[in-house]
């Protein structure tokens, strides 16, 4: 029989959503746990008849910690605040205490830090007047207030420009030279001039640098509008074309709203003297160019700008150690963060709730289970052993780069050079056949030879020559720390709404944590601390790829990331569709500040491989993956 849960928060989330624990995620569990697939199975209530103790407290986790309760657990959400919560709850029933000294001499369990500023929109309105009629648009549903532009109050005339593109080699002009748009706003179309299918005309592999917003809006400025409200395209083969943006760098210095398509079509009706729509708009600018006016109508727009600061929090509980080695500290984390609804990072629709439960509900969990382990074996060692201290963590906005672990090397709460060992989990779900990458063996001197018999006992399949990969253990290296990281690798639902918990291997990732409680265990007991050797695998740094990336590029103007200035035609970039202007900000989470950086992170690369590339475009911060070609 499985046994009743002692787990409050899922009790909580079962009296909330009247859903049966054991078939939360779906009464037929018709794929297999390790790689989605369909297969003949039974119910999930079934699978988890003989299941052990730990394969049924790591499901409950699972089925918490992926749930709509917790919203995808996206920093600065209520569903955040219920994930940290969540792992404060059972690092204070484990009897860890609080790592975080305060100034009034008290512990905490959560170390803040500034995740960067916000700009809010506040005051918004929308409205339109013509012939005696107003039209008042709703915000959120009807339009947005974008960060493209500035804050500001308008009050004017408004007159359509299309595609606001100027393009002598198609013979395309969105503008004459004398056409001057001083106290009116413009209606701009995003992208550029399409065909039947709502492809481009002018290239068959998406969209050119001639739609990206800074060309756009350069090519409008110097009309000189008072405003903008920018629409999509309706029939534009993109599957951004029934978002409204909100977010983004600010492009120009006027006010920018967007309307959507259903809004701006309505407008048009009512303002235009032949009754047009957006659609008749948008295929006359498909053919050629020119302005049109709408002199007897007044748009009203209002939208302000306000600066917030953003904290976001680690959660940190520690285990006193005792004896000679309670002063040098074994870090245990993995990220608590995921995605929310997917409006950063997704690899799908944005909209849709990401759950997270692989990326990194997992790794959540194996800190929370050897919290209770490792906390049960110090509490039945003698009073005189030697021990070392050891921070169980759950790091936070992890997924927008890194952000939490390099606020706690930078801030640490105790020295750097007292930390012997991090130890990072991030995706311990997914595994096929047992398969484990262990890498960061090679950054300690011995550590290999000393972990490798602990790993050979194991019935896993352990690769240990995995490079250093972009987690939060790369924030430690930087600070010279020995590493170990467990993974079970990248899968078709990664970054996707698809993460679910019925697709987790409960079993293989139950057995992964047993593997890395032996390991831990014995390096806290272990008198001598690893010297920092360097290099996440078994692979060396000096030496050219073997892949490639195919762009050129140069540090950005505004010194963050690289700017592509030319991309080889068919190469890496291409094909994920990266255009020259493109910003490159991280590489698999990991900042790029120079050309160096990135042929560092190529040299960790093979053929095949994808990697996560953070990008800004036309003000907007993206995340695009790219496979990459060998040399």
């Amino acid at each position: 029989m499985i046994q009743a849960t002692k787990n409050p928060f899922l009790l909580s989330f079962i009296l909330t959503c009247g859903v049966p624990a054991a078939l939360m995620a779906q009464e037929e569990a018709d794929t297999d746990t390790s790689t989605g697939s369909q297969v003949d199975t039974t119910t999930i209530l079934d699978a988890m008849q003989d299941a052990s103790e730990d394969v049924l407290t790591f499901n409950e986790h699972v089925v918490v910690l992926s749930s709509p309760y917790m919203g995808g657990r996206l920093p600065g959400t209520p569903g955040m605040e219920r994930a940290k919560d969540y792992m404060q709850h059972y690092f204070e029933d484990y009897g860890l205490v609080g790592a975080v000294q305060l100034e009034s001499g008290e512990r905490s369990f959560r170390q803040p830090f500034p995740l960067g500023s916000k700009e809010v929109m506040v005051d918004q309105a929308f409205s339109v007047e013509h012939e005696g009629e107003t039209m008042d648009f709703v915000l959120g549903s009807d339009y947005e207030f974008t960060g493209l532009g500035t804050g500001g109050s308008f009050e004017g005339a408004p007159v359509f420009v299309g595609y606001c593109i100027q393009n002598e080699q198609e013979e395309y002009f969105s503008f004459n030279e004398n056409d001057d748009l001083t106290g009116k706003v413009a209606i701009m179309l995003r992208f550029e001039p399409m065909d039947e299918d709502g492809a481009s005309l002018w290239n068959d592999r998406g969209w050119t640098r001639r739609a990206t917003f800074r060309n756009k809006f350069r090519t409008l400025m110097e009309h000189e509008p008072s405003a903008v409200i920018l629409v999509n395209p309706p029939g534009a083969n993109d599957n951004r074309i029934n978002m409204l943006i909100k977010e983004g760098q600010r492009t120009t210095d006027v006010p920018v709203f967007m309307l959507s398509m259903d809004a701006c079509d309505r407008m048009l009706k009512q303002i235009d003297d032949q009754g047009r729509g957006l659609m008749d708009f948008r295929m006359a600018a498909d053919q050629s160019g020119g302005i049109t006016e709408f002199p007897d109508a007044t748009v009203r727009l209002n939208g302000q700008v306000r600066e917030e600061q953003v904290y976001a929090e680690n959660v940190i509980g520690l285990l006193p150690g005792r004896g000679a080695l309670k002063d040098e500290y074994i870090v245990i984390g993995g990220h608590l963060d995921h995605l929310g609804m997917g409006e950063f990072g997704s690899r799908s629709q944005p909209g849709q709730l990401h759950p997270g439960a692989d990326d990194n509900a997992t790794g959540s969990i194996a800190v929370i289970m050897l919290a209770e382990d490792l906390a049960s074996d110090y509490a039945e060692m003698d009073e005189d052993a030697d021990l070392r201290s050891i921070m169980f963590v759950g790091f936070t906005a992890e997924e927008s780069g890194l952000n939490g672990s390099a606020f706690y090397v930078d801030n640490p709460v105790v020295e750097m050079d007292k930390h012997a060992l991090m130890i990072n989990f991030d995706m311990i779900g997914r595994s096929e056949d047992k398969f484990l990458e262990l890498g960061g063996l090679s950054t300690g001197e011995g550590m290999r030879e000393w972990a490798m018999p602990m790993i050979d006992k194991s019935d896993l399949d352990v690769n240990t020559q995995s490079g250093g990969g972009g987690s939060d253990h790369s924030s430690f290296m930087r600070k010279g720390v020995p590493v170990m990281f467990g993974h079970t690798g990248i899968h078709q639902d990664y970054h996707t709404p698809e993460d679910t918990a019925d697709k987790i291997n409960r079993e293989t990732a139950v057995q992964v944590i047993d593997l890395f409680h032996e390991l831990a265990l014995a390096s806290a007991q272990r008198p001598e601390r690893f010297v920092y050797e360097g290099g996440g695998g078994g692979r060396g740094r000096f030496r050219m790829p073997n892949v490639r990336f195919g762009v050129r590029s140069k540090i950005s103007d505004d010194g963050t990331g690289l700017e592509i200035v030319e991309i080889v035609p068919d190469g890496s970039a291409d094909e994920a569709g990266l255009l020259v202007g493109d910003q490159i900000l991280t590489w698999n989470k990991i900042e790029l500040e120079t050309r160096l950086d990135l042929l560092n992170a190529l040299r960790d690369q093979d053929p095949g491989d994808e990697v996560q590339v953070k990008i800004r475009r036309d003000g907007e911060e993206q995340v695009v993956f790219v496979t990459l070609q060998g040399r």
